[in-house]
């Protein structure tokens, strides 16, 4: 196809809108222009670094602007879902500026901006192709820390905080009266980014950054406090929420599995043990189940079957198969924290060292905290596998 070579087609320098701008980023806000996040024909977003008056960072923020009727309408719409989300501590925090629109180059027109908390450590797509790029998979702990963030992110949706300005972000609680819930309706990885402010009294991320689903321009908000509201569309939004989840557990555990074979639909009958679901239910027996996973997911050996039945059932078929909040974010929490390699039969041997506390230390700090840093892996491929080679998984675990 070709492009069109009007001037009113192009997508905003960012060099231009920082320069036009000179004034209100960097005097006004104290800010300084960083990096461009990204940047289209209908909007951008940015990194700026704010200041104090001598020069010192504060913190970096990012800030996301709309230059035409529909990305205002998306930007609109993302400001609308992260205000009933303030205060929950998986989702970025909106920052509150002076103006909430600016002018881009040429045009009078005045164009809305929101800006948000920076989340500095790239996203699970991202993790995701710099594992697979070395051959590795990603271990089970940190595919249940990651699961147990995103189960966080559910309750939030389900039960919203709505918590005022500058008050302190919590943690996701699994009881609450809301006035609202939200669907994030983007089930995809680039959308899920390590970092940010954490609740104070938050004690599940020593070992992985903080995990937040950003990107609220397609979320849908439903208020739970109009007359006549259906309970069971809130339960509607829930599973939604948790089949999306599902989708992208799937996937990242698959991360050495080409992303086309989750792009068509399938549905499998598996028969689940719930061996970690007699820790917590006595009456839990083996069952059939009739699941949307793909089949390729259950092909790997190495992944903690516990994991693969929870996300089996994410992805039930029929909602009354799904599992229910609490129960989901009491097997996330118990897998995060207390399962071991001898909790596995089978497991092969290259898999024992998935639950090596130090192992974990030294994966996050390579594909998230310095990988994050550089285009490249810090760790070669030849050098972590060295590092494996240091502990006796048998005694060290």
């Amino acid at each position: 196809m070709g492009q069109s070579s009007s001037k009113s087609n192009k997508p905003p320098d960012w060099k231009e809108l920082v320069d036009k701008n000179k004034w209100y980023f960097e005097k006004a806000l104290k800010l300084k222009f960083v990096a461009v996040e990204g940047i289209g024909y209908h909007g951008g977003s940015l990194i700026f670094s704010q200041r104090d008056s001598n020069g010192k960072e504060i913190r970096k923020i990012n800030v996301k602007y709309a230059r035409d009727r529909q990305a205002a309408q998306l930007l609109a719409n993302e400001a609308l879902c992260l205000s009933d989300l303030r205060g929950s501590s998986h989702f970025p925090q909106l920052i509150s500026l002076p103006q909430t629109t600016i002018r881009i180059g040429a045009s009078d027109r005045e164009y809305p901006i929101i800006a948000l908390e920076y989340i500095p450590y790239g996203s699970l797509a991202d993790l995701r192709a710099r594992v697979s790029a070395h051959g590795f998979r990603i271990p089970n702990n940190i595919l249940w820390h990651v699961f147990r963030c995103m189960v966080r992110q559910i309750l939030g949706m389900r039960n919203t905080l709505q918590l005022p300005r500058g008050q302190p972000v919590q943690q996701e609680q699994p009881f609450r009266v809301a006035t609202s819930s939200i669907t994030h309706n983007q089930p995809h990885g680039r959308f899920y980014k390590f970092g940010g402010v954490e609740a104070k009294d938050d004690d599940e991320h020593e070992h992985l950054p903080i995990l937040k689903l950003t990107d609220f321009s397609r979320g849908r908000r439903e208020d739970l406090s109009m007359d006549g509201y259906d309970e069971e569309a809130k339960q509607d939004a829930y599973h939604i929420n948790v089949r999306a989840a599902g989708r992208v557990m799937e996937w990242l555990a698959c991360n050495l599995t080409d992303e086309d074979q989750f792009s068509t639909p399938q549905t499998s009958k598996v028969t689940l043990r719930n061996k970690q679901m007699e820790s917590i239910d006595e009456e839990a027996s083996r069952e059939i189940l009739m699941t949307n996973a793909h089949r390729v997911f259950f092909l790997d050996g190495g992944l903690d079957p516990a994991l693969r039945e929870l996300v089996a059932r994410c992805l039930a078929v029929r909602q009354q198969d799904m599992p229910p909040y609490q129960q989901l974010l009491e097997l996330t929490d118990d897998g995060a924290r207390a399962r071991t390699w001898e909790d596995i039969p089978n497991l092969p041997d290259d898999r024992v060292w998935d639950f090596n506390e130090e192992i974990s230390k030294d994966f996050v700090q390579a594909y998230i905290y310095d990988a994050a840093l550089s285009t490249r892996s810090i760790l070669r491929a030849s050098d972590l596998a060295e590092r494996w080679r240091l502990y006796d998984p048998y005694g060290d675990l």
